[in-house]
């Protein structure tokens, strides 16, 4: 969600529980109350629109070959008899 005011927009970034805080003056509004203004800046609460983010592609992993790359195996412990 965002709060407009003044042509200015800012995030909301406190929301608990249905309560969010104006980042404007910093009061609480129940957000299932009808008109989603802010009783003290009057500044308006809207839905920020969902950006679907860009698939990330991720970094490409040389596959080694163990067997083939004389590599000493790693020491395993010993099992409790």
């Amino acid at each position: 969600m965002n709060a407009t005011l003044n042509n200015e927009t800012r995030p909301i970034i406190r929301e608990h529980r249905g309560c969010i805080w104006c980042p404007f003056c910093d009061r609480s509004r129940q957000l299932s109350m009808d008109g989603l203004f802010c009783d003290g800046c009057r500044a308006e609460f809207t839905e920020s629109p969902v950006e679907e983010a860009a698939p990330v592609a991720a970094p490409a992993e040389e596959e080694v070959d163990l067997a083939a790359a004389d590599v000493p195996a790693t020491p395993r412990r010993r099992q409790a008899e």
